[in-house]
């Protein structure tokens, strides 16, 4: 049985359970076991077959593209060690997703105020704020200021059972203005909001809602434009770490689906010199194979 054009490999039927063992090239001519039965079944000749050394082979190209992904990783550490943020640079104070911020004119920026208040699922909204920005002298600036709610659901209300408690946590984002002689100085952020939530009844009452006024006051540093350029830098850096530590994880899942497709496989064949099965092995190319030699063949009786 010929192999189709650029995918030498011979496919044998076993004649005794029909089960296809599918056999790299060299193997034409040869008795192999059948993968099934264990019948010894011949495989047709292939003529004009040619062997590929080891260090040309997949197994080699895995071991090169194992190490590519080694220095991947490497870098994207010492990409990491270096993508921290420069010292002294006024950062907003962290967000629960990690998201590191810096106030600037003319940018938004985005707080996290905690209010006390447990609601059931979480669920809450946002009555009415009289949240401002003032500068160093207790002037108002004119923004835009927007905090987002999480409103219950159509029926919540209604339900026997509500959910579990949640702590409620505003999101407060802040278009910073770009005024002149904003850059450098410190503010603060200021005033109440009016929460809507939902308290959970006593045993066999339906939930209630409630409304109360939470103060809240957060300082502000607004960064110079050297600050700006510097955390800018640093920001490039934290989007390049980021691509190093994905490239080198697709690296290392390609680098793993190639070492299975290349792996070797193994084989119960008849050896043509000394005449007794072995566990013979081999590697599937694009294009040709390597076999490993018969062991016992140093070892044949006379």
């Amino acid at each position: 049985m010929m192999p189709a054009e650029g995918k030498p490999a011979v496919r044998i039927v076993c004649p005794s359970c029909a089960v296809t063992n599918r056999l790299p090239d060299q193997w034409a001519g040869r008795t192999f076991v059948c993968r099934k039965c264990s019948t010894l079944v011949t495989a047709p000749e292939i003529p004009g077959v040619r062997v590929r050394s080891w260090a040309t082979s997949g197994g080699w190209l895995a071991i090169v593209g194992a190490e590519l992904v080694l220095a991947a990783v490497v870098a994207a550490v010492v990409v990491l060690s270096l993508a921290k943020p420069p010292a002294g640079l006024p950062l907003v104070p962290g967000l629960a997703d990690g998201r590191v911020q810096l106030a600037a004119p003319g940018k938004s920026v985005v707080l996290e105020w905690p209010t006390g208040l447990e609601s059931a699922g979480g669920h809450f909204r946002v009555a009415f704020h009289n949240v401002r920005l003032f500068d160093s002298h207790d002037r108002a600036l004119v923004f835009g200021i927007r905090i987002a709610d999480d409103p219950w659901p159509s029926g919540f209300l209604e339900q026997g059972e509500p959910p579990p408690a949640k702590p409620v946590t505003l999101h407060v984002e802040i278009d910073l203005p770009a005024v002149e002689g904003l850059a450098g100085t410190a503010v603060r952020l200021s005033g109440p909001t009016a929460i809507d939530y939902v308290e959970a009844g006593k045993e066999g009452s339906p939930p209630r809602v409630q409304r109360k006024s939470v103060p809240h006051e957060s300082p502000l540093v607004v960064a110079t434009p050297e600050q700006e350029a510097a955390f800018e830098r640093y920001a490039a850096r934290r989007a390049i770490t980021r691509w190093a530590i994905f490239g080198s994880v697709m690296a290392f899942l390609f680098v793993g689906v190639a070492a299975c497709a290349l792996a070797q496989k193994r084989v119960m064949a008849i050896c043509p010199k000394c005449g007794r099965a072995t566990e013979a092995a081999y590697y599937y190319e694009a294009g040709e194979t390597y076999v490993s030699k018969c062991p016992h063949a140093s070892r044949r009786r006379q």
